[in-house]
């Protein structure tokens, strides 16, 4: 890949080169597809393409009811990791979306970079809610200096049994950027009509002078926990487990 640097611009294929605007790597040209090898389509590819839609239709319902809380911490690559997602578990013939636990919304700057946390989840059936409790500790030993606190903050997203997005929620706290000291945030959100799963998850800002700081390096977001709602849930088994049980799934930092 070749880095273009030119007093004009151009689009599209010019003799057999093709300018290309990434939003991960910048402007750039790169010979035409298939110039160099044959374009082969196997048997697995095209399944894949079928899949497409589906997974865009999942991938979308998801990233949408999130979109408004990463807006100041954009992952290029972050569609194309939640699309991938989803034609995994298509082509494995199941929508398991328990296994989106521990997603990062930005692949570089994570939240267990910052904190660790234990959240747990459970479904209030006398008070139709969804009860959440986060317990988190300071891991970050740099910037301290800095930062004198730190904004946590819980979202959480509900969706039809066909993933319809329906609403999402968040809750806020500011605790201080403290080492050792340990830091609780309950609360919980009303149930919508016709949810029958709930996705929530964890975001934290360091802060300065009670403001967030502008790097992204200081922020990290993760999808915590999938529920699948019981009151709702029965024809959604697929998405999640039955009867409104925690997930806890095991998280791999590699």
């Amino acid at each position: 890949m070749a880095k273009l640097i030119s007093l004009f611009k151009y689009e599209g294929t010019f003799r057999g080169v093709t300018y290309v605007d990434s939003k991960t790597w910048g402007e750039h040209i790169r010979a035409k597809r298939g110039t160099h090898t044959p374009v082969e389509i196997n048997e697995a590819f095209k399944k894949s393409g079928s899949q497409t839609p589906t997974a865009n239709h999942h991938a979308k319902a998801i990233r949408d009811l999130f979109l408004p809380y990463i807006s100041d911490f954009k992952d290029g690559k972050m569609w194309s990791r939640l699309l991938s997602f989803f034609k995994k578990q298509l082509s494995s013939g199941e929508t398991d979306l328990t296994k989106l636990a521990a997603f990062e919304f930005h692949n570089q700057h994570r939240l267990y970079h910052l904190v660790s946390r234990d959240v747990s989840v459970t479904e209030s059936s006398q008070n139709n809610a969804l009860e959440i409790m986060a317990t988190t500790k300071r891991c970050l030993n740099q910037l301290t200096e800095q930062v004198d606190s730190f904004q946590q903050t819980l979202v959480s997203t509900f969706y039809t049994a066909d993933l319809q997005g329906i609403t999402a929620y968040a809750d806020a706290a500011i605790f201080p950027f403290e080492k050792d000291l340990m830091h609780e945030h309950r609360t919980s959100f009303d149930i919508p009509d016709d949810a029958a799963i709930a996705v929530v998850a964890l975001k934290c800002d360091l802060l300065e002078d009670g403001q967030p700081m502008k790097h992204p390096s200081t922020r990290g977001m993760e999808i915590v926990k999938v529920l699948s709602l019981g009151a709702n849930g029965s024809s959604s088994e697929s998405c999640g487990p039955p009867e409104g049980r925690v997930v806890d799934t095991p998280v791999d930092r590699n």
